[in-house]
């Protein structure tokens, strides 16, 4: 069995000085009349982050900052805490926190679970290929620094300690441009993408669709200028 010791607890701050401040106050102060409210915590896991059940809490924590241990058996587990009210009403869903533990070991946070959205991949001129993607770092547990880019294997497989590629990405980004490589006239490339901390944590991957590359087509134009002449007439 896996012993898995959690403290949940509110972040609390006083904003004002001590002059100013009563010593009772000082737990309190900056903390609004909601979450002063609350009754304490549920903590509840799931083998994934999917299947973590918020109707069947594995454990609940009184207010302020409270620890407790929970018994899980060995493998990967998905833990996640929300704040209740006294009136029984939980916190917002997207606010929710979560820690992944795997065989009792806390595992570094990934980025946002979320994977990677509006991946297009298409074939670029010369035989490159021509790569978008949008991330969102909204509520991810740990910053993404960067965008891995992994060819597949002909049986699917992906290596991720072997990127053809990494672009630096910082908090919601949109990405649109060419990869390094250059590709075969008509060669099938099969690419996959995934968001990355700077531990080299990886969130869930976005598999593209495949590429022909097309490397008959000449270079693209990088530049158009115009200019305006007077008739001499």
């Amino acid at each position: 069995m896996t012993s898995a010791h959690l403290t949940a607890g509110l972040s609390v701050q006083d904003t004002r000085t001590p002059e100013s401040s009563a010593a009772a106050a000082w737990l309190t102060a900056g903390l609004a009349a909601s979450e002063l409210a609350h009754s304490g915590y549920e903590l509840c896991a799931g083998r994934t982050m999917e299947s973590i059940d918020y109707d069947a809490p594995v454990a609940l924590t009184a207010p302020g900052v409270s620890s407790t241990a929970i018994a899980l058996t060995d493998g990967t587990w998905w833990l996640a805490c929300r704040s209740v009210s006294a009136a029984g009403v939980e916190s917002d869903p997207s606010k929710v926190l979560r820690v992944e533990i795997e065989n009792g070991a806390l595992l570094d946070p990934r980025p946002n679970p979320i994977a990677p959205g509006s991946v297009v991949a298409l074939p670029g001129p010369g035989g490159k290929v021509h790569l978008e993607f949008a991330y969102h770092a909204q509520n991810a547990p740990a910053a993404a620094t960067r965008v891995a880019v992994v060819r597949r294997a002909a049986d699917g497989a992906l290596d991720w300690s072997s990127p053809i590629q990494t672009i630096p990405i910082s908090g919601d980004t949109h990405w649109s441009g060419d990869l390094d490589g250059v590709y075969a006239d008509r060669e099938l490339v099969k690419l996959a993408i995934r968001a990355e901390t700077a531990a080299g944590r990886g969130g869930r991957e976005t598999v593209c669709l495949p590429v022909v590359a097309d490397a008959a087509a000449p270079p693209a134009a990088s530049t158009l200028t115009a200019t305006q002449e007077t008739d001499p007439s």
